[in-house]
């Protein structure tokens, strides 16, 4: 996962590295310590970076990676009952935070939070 990174422009290695990962059982086995930082990338990877004008012209709110995010939505929804305390958390995170002072991210993390309150 470090080095993949969470940039959307990954996209083309994240599909494959998170469905591996899902494969295996995702964050229900991992330690408690190793989850909150696999959390961390999983978010980062799926509230992207604000967007702006493509190079063909259209206009992208957020860029995020579009193979990364149904995946991660599939993750947070198995674990949620082990992730919520940690996911909410991470909105006070300093990367987290500076990323969600855009409001398009910010309703992306939105999203996952939703999935873990449900």
């Amino acid at each position: 996962m470090n080095s993949v990174g969470t940039d959307w422009s990954a996209y083309a290695k994240h599909g494959e590295l998170l469905r591996s990962f899902k494969e295996v059982g995702a964050l229900q086995f991992c330690p408690e310590a190793e989850r909150r930082g696999i959390l961390k990338y999983l978010v980062l990877t799926f509230i992207g970076k604000p967007g702006g004008q493509t190079q063909y012209g259209n206009v992208r709110h957020v860029f995020y990676s579009n193979s990364a995010s149904p995946v991660i939505r599939e993750i947070v929804k198995d674990s949620a009952d082990i992730l919520r305390d940690d996911l909410i958390s991470l909105k006070g995170d300093s990367e987290v935070a500076r990323l969600l002072k855009d409001q398009y991210v910010a309703r992306r993390f939105e999203e996952l939070s939703d999935i873990v309150l449900s």
